[in-house]
């Protein structure tokens, strides 16, 4: 009933419902001195009232769950990928254009960058930016940057 006030672009009527949902076993009341608010009868099934309002909340959800299921489907795949293909971590944080990479700030459980080497690097250039630790890419690490004793940053 949600998707098809969603996608029907349902309105919120005087009493602030676009749908009202009424499972099997509902006995309702319309009370005409308040309005006509709907009040269940004692021992009936509450009915489902859903307004625009709670509705496009549940779709940005909805879409949030469903974007965020991708991107790990797909992190997941990167990490099976350089498994299979024996990778190995490199002896610093480093990505590919030499700048020192630290926490993911997309997953949240990498604990800093770890650049992926392989035994054989023939067909394995897409791998490289990618963490071996998350299978996040390497713009998705915090870049750590030193300073010098000039005050100046160094990258």
């Amino acid at each position: 009933m949600r998707g098809g006030c969603v996608a029907a672009n349902m309105l919120n009527c005087s009493l602030g419902l676009c749908a009202l949902g009424l499972p099997h076993g509902t006995a309702l009341a319309a009370l005409p001195h308040k309005k006509y608010a709907l009040r269940s009868a004692l021992g009936s099934a509450h009915p489902l009232k859903l307004s625009r309002a709670t509705l496009d909340e549940a779709e940005a959800k909805r879409t949030k769950r469903l974007h965020k299921r991708k991107v790990d489907e797909k992190r997941l795949a990167r990490l099976d990928q350089m498994a299979t293909s024996r990778a190995y971590a490199a002896k610093d944080n480093r990505d590919i254009n030499g700048l020192t990479r630290g926490n993911c700030n997309a997953c949240g459980v990498c604990p800093g960058f770890v650049q992926p080497e392989f035994p054989n690097t023939h067909g394995h250039h897409d791998l490289i930016m990618y963490c071996l630790a998350c299978g996040c890419g390497c713009h998705e690490h915090s870049e750590e940057v030193r300073h010098n004793k000039y005050n100046g940053s160094m990258r």
